[in-house]
């Protein structure tokens, strides 16, 4: 079985940092590198070698020279090009390959010529470029990549669908609102990401060679949701949910059918990775469905709420990074979540703060690298760790409100087992919480942090901290002094008043 190209992009990547080519920065909780730097003797290295290949790249400040009359390679990152001096570029380029054109301003630019032998084109600008900059692209038939992020750009030419060597297609841009029914001919594309408002159209289905859909939305088709699941090669998927007044009684049930429908059949054949955009669509019964249906889901990311954690979540046993909203996390939840092995990193999320202390026992989030936990609600916090627990954990981040209730829950945190943590973050929302409140908040972490046997850096931010309100006992305190003050303002207004009356001669 053949790898796919993100498979090969991640071996040649690994291969750069065994020869000590590149090093590589900002390691994620999977060691996995998203940046790297590279030394400047391979920079110069890599220069040369893109000047033999006429690679050429022009920033701002920087004269156009150039030398040679073929272009192979063009990354324009100036806004500020004459237009006659990149009309003459273009016209140099008709044997490019790969054209990067970022930051252009000028809505008079040089329309996108016909580039036959054209690979790659990324186009992105800040300026009113019309549609007709971009009319032609349907004829660069050799196109493997397509970005375009314009904001005044509305539609795409439907000549878009000719591209049958497409394999990404990246648009982004706040005026476009749908993507044209031809892209369900462009059957060997791997990649199509768009903007969460854009509408994708019912010949989605056709694209059966898609493994990325980001984001997938459509307002009123019931045919596109049915249509999900002819994609059975697709690994990676974000989807976006009708809100509930965007449905009426007859529909929700309809839209609801075909989109657990397609969800099974996906999960079923491979879906990897699956995030769900929703403001107040219920999604209990989809979580529950895709406890049994989807075996190789990887990541799960749900940002709608649900009422319960299902049970069945154990069953994900390939699940390695999770970011879930609950009504209220209890502990039982920390209990199941706690029991999937392969679990690298978790953020969960509870509207309501906890009523009952959190305990994290022996063994449960065994292989844990970073773990996030927010409480959106009034009260306190309270979540303490057992021994070997969370052994392999390096980042930890609490965030939570430190307004006190009726309840009067305080603050209470030990995590001294965790052996490994590296990193303690802890985020204190001060709204209409005492000063009081939110220092013994920040105590208790402090407290937590000083203790520990690896002395992990220490973060604290305190958010909304202007909202914070006086104590009872403050209050009281300063309405005394200011009766004191006012006192003392009238003995001595008195004092010098009779002083005065003295000095007459009467």
């Amino acid at each position: 079985m053949g790898q796919t190209l993100d498979q090969t992009g991640d071996n040649y990547f690994n291969d750069l940092i065994n020869r000590s080519l590149i090093q590589p920065i900002d390691i994620a909780y999977d060691g996995m590198a998203r940046a790297c730097r590279i030394h400047d003797m391979v920079l110069d290295l890599i220069m040369s070698l893109c000047t033999e290949q006429n690679f050429v790249t022009i920033v701002d400040g920087q004269v156009y020279k150039c030398s040679t009359n073929k272009i192979r390679r063009l990354s324009l990152l100036s806004g500020f090009l004459e237009n006659d001096v990149l009309q003459n570029i273009m016209n140099k380029c008709a044997h490019v390959r790969s054209l990067i054109r970022f930051r252009v301003v000028d809505k008079e630019a040089p329309h996108l010529p016909i580039f036959h032998s054209l690979r790659v084109l990324v186009l992105r600008c800040t300026c009113d470029l019309g549609n007709q900059h971009i009319k032609y692209i349907g004829s660069s038939l050799q196109l493997k990549y397509l970005e375009i992020g314009c904001p005044s750009i509305t539609e795409l030419p439907n000549r878009i669908g000719d591209l049958q060597y497409l394999q990404t297609l990246d648009i982004h841009g706040r005026k476009i609102g749908k993507l044209p029914p031809t892209i369900g001919n462009l059957k060997i594309l791997v990649r199509l990401l768009v903007d969460f408002h854009i509408e994708l159209p019912d010949e989605i289905g056709d694209l059966q060679a898609l493994h990325m859909l980001s984001h997938a939305y459509s307002y009123d088709s019931l045919k596109f949701w049915e249509q999900l699941r002819r994609l059975t090669n697709l690994r990676v998927l974000l989807i976006r949910l009708h809100d509930s007044n965007e449905l009426d009684y007859h529909g929700i049930g309809k839209y609801q059918q075909a989109l657990e429908s397609s969800l099974t059949v996906l999960g079923k054949c491979g879906l990897q990775s699956l995030e769900i955009d929703s403001n107040d669509y219920s999604t209990n019964k989809l979580m529950d469905l895709l406890c049994y249906n989807a075996p190789f889901l990887r990541k799960l990311c749900n940002q709608s709420y649900i009422s319960r954690l299902p049970h069945g979540m154990q069953s994900l046993v390939n699940l390695a990074h999770l970011d879930i909203r609950i009504t209220r996390i209890k502990h039982e939840d920390l209990c199941i979540l706690g029991a999937i092995p392969t679990l690298l990193y978790a953020m969960l999320t509870s509207l309501e703060a906890p009523t009952e202390r959190l305990s994290i026992g022996r063994q449960q989030f065994y292989n844990l690298r970073e773990f996030i936990f927010r409480s959106y609600g009034e009260g306190g916090l309270r979540m303490v760790t057992e021994q070997e627990a969370m052994p392999k954990v390096r980042s930890l981040h609490l965030s939570f409100r430190a307004k006190e209730t009726e309840s009067k829950i305080g603050f209470e945190f030990r995590f001294v087992h965790l052996a490994n943590l590296e990193h303690l973050r802890a985020t204190i929302d001060c709204y209409m919480a005492t000063r009081s409140r939110v220092e013994a908040a920040e105590a208790a972490i402090r407290n937590t942090a000083s203790i520990h046997p690896g002395h992990p850096a220490l973060q604290i931010e305190r958010c909304r901290e202007y909202k914070t309100v006086e104590d009872e006992n403050a209050k009281e305190m300063r309405l005394q002094d200011d009766i004191i003050y006012k006192e003392v303002v009238r003995q001595e207004h008195a004092r010098k008043h009779k002083c005065c009356e003295d000095l007459l001669p009467y």
